[in-house]
């Protein structure tokens, strides 16, 4: 999994810096898959909210190679996101 920054002014929708940044992952044929992106819509207790950053949370203090953003079975994944009201969330995502 990672989180990319696409070049703005290219595909369809036309990427700009309000949707150019977005999280990836790689299942076990080495296909990509897009988990979410800046400028999709999240529905958050019942209200949908637009996606403006996103970002993974920090590795555990004094735990080399270990992440607070998958779990042992890496199946979900778990980041920060900040909506355009300025509001965050904890959110979690299934892949696979």
């Amino acid at each position: 999994m990672f989180i990319g920054v696409l070049l703005t002014g290219t595909g369809s929708p036309v990427v700009t810096t309000a949707n150019n940044t977005g999280i990836w992952v790689y299942d076990c044929s080495q296909t990509l898959h897009k988990v979410t992106q800046t400028g999709d819509s999240i529905v958050v207790n019942g209200t949908p909210k637009t996606l403006k950053t996103l970002t993974f949370l920090p590795a555990v203090a004094y735990s080399l190679g270990q992440s607070r953003s998958v779990n042992d079975a890496g199946s979900k994944l778990v980041y920060k996101a900040t909506f355009t009201d300025l509001t965050t969330a904890i959110l979690g995502a299934n892949y696979q």
